[in-house]
């Protein structure tokens, strides 16, 4: 993954247990606190083992942690960093749901070694089905929160719920959003 993904992850956990709680989480995971550069590239392990560490130390479910970074990269990361590609890719939910893969695609002129993932989003009854495919697995819960803090960030209110995957056989991720109001 890019650095941006695992300073994100970083920010988060000081931002929630300080310097000395990413620390923790650093040697937990078997590494010194290394410093991630936004645009180079890391193993995908190093993200995995510093989920999985800071599940630990910070005693929350990796799956609950992997949601909050989800919505972490919507209202702190993307906001402070990336507010211009938004503007271009959308003024809606949908519509910036819709240019995803777009956008990825304009991104990986610039990150070479970008593995993006890709979305595809359809009418549904009540709501609007999400789908998500990408080579790296466990992810859907990261999704479900960047697909909340989306609905935040364009005021739309939506209730997010991963309806199913890999794990019932389906090659992608499967996402529900039903408006809430």
């Amino acid at each position: 993954m890019y650095g941006m993904v695992n300073r994100a992850l970083q920010n988060m956990i000081i931002d929630e247990a300080g310097d000395a709680g990413w620390g923790s989480v650093c040697r937990r995971a078997g590494m010194e606190p290394p410093v991630f550069v936004s645009m180079d590239t890391y193993d995908d392990a190093i993200t995995y083992a510093l989920v999985g560490a800071a599940s630990t130390e910070l005693e929350r479910d990796a799956g609950e942690l992997l949601h909050a970074l989800g919505l972490y990269w919507i209202r702190v990361t993307a906001a402070e960093s990336y507010e211009s590609i938004f503007h271009m890719h959308g003024s809606s939910l949908r519509g910036f749901l819709e240019n995803l893969d777009q956008m990825h695609a304009r991104l990986s002129l610039h990150f070479p070694e970008m593995r993006a993932p890709s979305f595809e989003v359809e009418d549904a009854e009540h709501g609007m089905h999400v789908r998500y495919w990408s080579d790296r697995p466990g992810l859907a819960p990261f999704v479900k929160g960047l697909l909340a803090g989306l609905c935040e960030r364009f005021g739309e209110p939506y209730a997010v719920r991963h309806v199913g995957g890999r794990d019932d056989g389906r090659d992608h991720e499967l996402f529900h959003l039903e408006p809430t109001a």
